[in-house]
């Protein structure tokens, strides 16, 4: 009525009719506010199931599984205001965090944001049972989605948001899970005032939370600690490495000259872990790295641990965190995560878990699932306490009071410490007013009190404590450490449990031998000891009272007899030479160990097999027959051998054979060998292996087939029997014949000319004919030049001979001729010999006096020989 009486001031100079109007207007607005509200309880609830919104892509992170096992918990313990709880899980931001791979929300723009918006216009628009939504991970699509569910009346809670902007619109749907950047940067200021910093770097990614992080951090530690920003860079997530490795390089070197006491990363995974990763490779070791919150990811800490394994020194790094994964309280929790995904939660788990709860939570405190009312229970409701700390917000959504620990990764190894860098103390628990107020195990004692939150009915069968100390866990009547429903003895008597319980509660028999320790004489027997049995006593059994139990004993019943040479350690008759023959009937009871090499006979003593009186052990020959015995045998027990040929005496027939004689062995009759049978043994053969066709034309005294003239070739391959020692100085061939090299049909010890190329006519002493030519000077022109009659003729000369055989072209010039220009002929001549085919490398030019020999005389200036084969030397002893 106050509202319509301002409203009706506003008028008071306005006609009656106005007024009514007016009044008439608000009541129709509000009556329609008032059917639609209803309609809208009505449409929450009429299905039986609350439906919660989750707009995260799973597998970045654990949110959603976090998110789900808050969802089961509520459930199997019936759901809340008697309605099943569900969740409508939307992935499709997945496709910004591929976008995000790239870029960063900066530089994408406005676009990238449309994923959110389209994910919260489904949940508002499409699916109209949802009551609240929580995720959108990035504040920028937190931001943009929160318009939306704002103008729709959907609860919102953005559980990783810090972006300041998201709760300045005043906003009644929306609120945050964690502090603003604002708040996070005072929180860091504290822990670096703390920490004595001096001077620090920061490090930021050009985003707007960063940026806001990094600015509110830096002013704080200025303000509140003194702490100089002595550093301060920016950067894009996509800057090229090149650039940042020069950076790195010149910041490295500005630390060393001053040295800064901690570096503030305030960047995402990828930009942190190439910092680190750049300074760590140029040496710097002796710094703090600080991250912000962001960086509390799996990913994050399973870069970091590889980029661990290829350093030598340590990486320590710090970073702020809501969840303390050894924090007892969150036990249960973390117990029944890792047994419904197989893998430790991580903080989105226990933000996507915190959040669930705090949407029922006001459900349960509202008393029903309509928007409106389930956002002004979460506003106004008590602090309460979750898995991230205190959970309570303010007006604007804020939420209030939350204090960041931090996260250090010293030494390999997790630490947490508060912002005073202190050890993090564990709240008691029946002080806590816990965010949710379960009682699992249905045992009538609510988790907030109960010891043993988890029983199953298994465990609450017998009964449980309804006080003390152990309020909620299972009963156990005789104090024996054993609860009662699987104590299989739960009234032991005191003296029963003297020597403690097994795990079914009886008293314990440590040795497994049916005797309880409390009255067992030798409780820690051995299950071996115990094998062969015990007596009442507990005491292995000794059947033949020999003092060796019978677990050890291998002779369990010996007589009085056997027990009379005494026993070994396994209760059998002592058997000191160890011939398997006992002493008490061994008539050799120390034989050494050889002596036993060959056997013994039924009394203990050595086996004598041929009864030479020699024992087997010793008895080279331990089967000689009577023969053998005749003939007298050696002191080993074997036949006599005079000649050591290894053919006894008693079948030798060269029983005296020379050691020379037996240098290859003797036959089966003590004979020498005479391996190819030519009459001449082996040991004094020097061609022991002659084949039969090899021995045709008969062997000399030392055993080798005939070469009658030695030329190398034995007889049987010879058909040139009577080579001459002359003709053999360049050799024979295969059949003993003189050699002919060159196949010329001249033998080499008669050839003047031993290579005569193949197809040429030779002389009868194996050379070819020599072809010459005489220039005289007339043949050549006043400018020393072979005239063409003289080539001529010289062309016709040449076609006496191939080009290819000539072995070499000599120039001989006359040193009669008093010519003052025989170089000029010389290349004249040597020019055209090379213009025919005669290669330069065979033409020689020579001086001689040669006039004697032509009939010209002083008029002859040159003559030409072509020779067609190589000359060569004969031996010294051979022929010319």
């Amino acid at each position: 009525m106050n509202n319509l009486s301002q409203m009706s001031a506003l008028f008071i100079n306005k006609s009656i009719i106005h007024k009514v109007f007016i009044l008439c207007g608000l009541l129709l607005l509000l009556m329609a506010c008032d059917t639609k509200q209803s309609k809208q309880i009505k449409a929450f609830q009429e299905d039986g199931t609350i439906t919660i919104g989750v707009a995260w892509p799973q597998g970045r992170g654990l949110f959603v599984e976090g998110a789900k096992l808050a969802v089961q918990e509520v459930n199997d313990a019936g759901g809340v205001l008697g309605q099943t709880v569900e969740l409508v899980i939307d992935e499709r931001e997945e496709a910004l965090y591929e976008a995000l791979e790239t870029t960063s929300i900066l530089t994408a723009g406005e676009g990238i944001k449309e994923y959110s918006r389209v994910v919260a216009r489904d949940f508002s628009y499409h699916n109209k049972q949802v009551v609240a939504v929580t995720g959108h991970q990035y504040s920028a699509s937190a931001f943009s989605a929160a318009q939306i569910y704002q103008q729709n009346q959907k609860v919102f809670i953005a559980p990783t948001a810090t972006n300041v902007l998201l709760t300045t619109m005043n906003f009644d749907y929306v609120y945050r899970m964690l502090p603003t950047n604002i708040e996070l940067g005072h929180q860091l200021s504290q822990f670096a005032g703390h920490k004595g910093f001096k001077r620090v770097a920061v490090f930021n990614e050009r985003s707007e939370g960063a940026l806001e992080l990094s600015e509110a951090f830096s002013q704080a530690a200025e303000e509140n600690y003194g702490i100089d920003t002595a550093i301060q860079r920016s950067f894009f997530s996509d800057m090229p490495e090149r650039e940042f490795t020069d950076y790195a390089v010149s910041f490295v070197r500005a630390h060393r000259k001053n040295p800064l006491d901690a570096i503030f990363l305030f960047t995402d995974t990828t930009l942190a872990i190439q910092i680190i990763r750049e300074f760590k490779k140029r040496g710097l070791d002796d710094v703090l790295f600080v991250g912000g919150e962001n960086l509390d990811n799996q990913s994050f800490w399973e870069k970091l641990g590889k980029l661990q394994q290829n350093e030598d020194s340590q990486i320590n790094i710090s970073v702020p965190t809501v969840f303390k994964s050894t924090s007892q309280l969150n036990n249960t929790f973390i117990s029944k995560f890792e047994r419904q995904y197989q893998q430790a939660p991580d903080r989105f788990a226990t933000l996507g878990y915190d959040s669930i709860n705090v949407i029922l939570r006001a459900i349960k405190r509202a008393g029903t699932s309509e928007p409106s009312k389930i956002a002004d229970e979460i506003r106004y409701s008590p602090t309460c306490r979750g898995l991230t700390g205190t959970v309570g917000f303010q007006d604007n959504g804020d939420v209030s009071g939350k204090t960041y620990i931090i996260k250090s990764f010293m030494n390999g190894r997790f630490e947490y410490r508060t912002l005073q860098d202190k050890a993090v103390s564990e709240p008691r628990a029946k002080s806590l007013n816990l965010c949710v107020e379960l009682d699992s195990d249905d045992d009538g004692v609510v988790n907030k009190l109960d010891v043993c939150p988890n029983n199953t009915k298994l465990q609450l069968s017998k009964g449980i404590y309804l006080d003390g100390d152990f309020l909620g866990c299972p009963i156990e009547t005789d104090s024996d450490g054993v609860p009662d429903y699987r104590d299989q003895c739960p009234n032991d008597a005191k003296e029963k449990l003297v020597n403690g319980v097994n795990e079914q509660g009886c008293p314990k028999d440590t040795d497994g031998d049916s005797i309880p320790d409390y009255r067992d004489k030798a409780p820690n027997n051995t299950q071996e000891a115990i094998s062969a049995g015990v007596n009442n006593d507990g005491i292995p059994l000794d059947s033949d009272s020999d003092n060796v139990p019978d677990y050890l004993d291998n002779c369990v019943n010996d007589s009085v007899e056997a027990q009379s040479k005494g026993l070994n350690a396994q209760g059998c008759p002592n058997d000191s030479d160890q011939d398997s023959v006992p002493d008490y009937r061994d008539l050799c009871p120390n034989d050494r160990k050889q002596a036993l090499s060959k056997g013994v006979n039924s009394e203990g003593c050595p086996i004598d097999t041929d009864l030479d009186n020699i024992p087997d052990y010793l008895d080279a020959c331990p089967l000689s027959g009577k023969r053998e015995k005749a003939g007298g045998l050696d002191a080993k027990g074997c036949p006599v051998d005079n000649d050591n040929d290894g053919v006894a005496n008693y079948r030798d027939s060269c029983p005296d054979n020379a050691q020379n004689e037996l240098r290859f062995g003797v036959d089966a009759v003590g004979c020498p060998i005479d391996s190819d049978k030519d009459n001449v043994s082996d040991h004094a053969d020097a061609c022991r292996m002659d084949t039969q066709k090899a021995l045709a034309k008969g062997v000399d005294s030392s055993g080798c087939p005939l070469d009658q003239d030695k030329d190398g070739i034995i007889d049987v391959l010879d058909t040139c029997l009577d080579t001459l020692a002359e003709s053999q100085i360049y050799g024979v061939d295969a059949q003993g014949c003189p050699v002919d090299s060159d196949e010329d049909a001249v033998k080499d010890y008669l050839d003047k000319c031993l290579n005569t190329p193949e197809g040429v006519q030779v002389t009868p002493d194996g050379c070819t004919v020599l072809y010459v030519h005489e220039l005289f000077a007339e043949h050549f022109d006043r400018k020393y030049r072979i005239t063409n009659e003289a080539k001529l003729t010289l062309s016709t000369f040449m076609q006496r001979f191939a080009r290819t055989l000539v072995y070499d072209a000599q120039i001989i010039v006359n040193t009669s001729d008093e010519q003052a220009n025989d170089n000029e002929y010389i290349n004249a001549l040597q020019d055209f010999l090379i213009a025919n085919g005669i290669a330069k490398t065979k033409i020689v030019t020579r001086y001689s006096d040669i006039s004697k020999d032509s009939a010209l005389l002083q008029s002859l200036i040159i003559k030409l020989e072509v020779r067609m084969q190589t000359l060569r030397e004969r031996p010294m002893n051979g022929g010319n």
